[in-house]
């Protein structure tokens, strides 16, 4: 589980390591065409996606948050 209910990345703006296994799962990941806001070298990572937006603590996913209100 990297996510709570909000579709907020549980592990904050620093877990690389944790950040680069969810990606590695992820179906909806999408590298982030703007080089300038990359976190990790472009490499497959949650911080690097560009369906990521980040918040005070982490990063919101968006393909989740998207996902999520379609289930309802």
């Amino acid at each position: 589980m990297y996510f709570d209910k909000s579709g907020e990345f549980i592990y904050g703006k620093l877990d690389y390591e944790n950040a680069s296994l969810c990606a590695k799962k992820c179906q909806n990941f999408k590298l982030d065409n703007d080089y300038e806001e990359m976190a990790s070298g472009g490499e497959r990572s949650c911080y690097d996606c560009a369906f990521r937006r980040w918040s005070k603590d982490s990063f919101i996913c968006m393909a989740l948050v998207k996902r999520s209100n379609l289930l309802g």
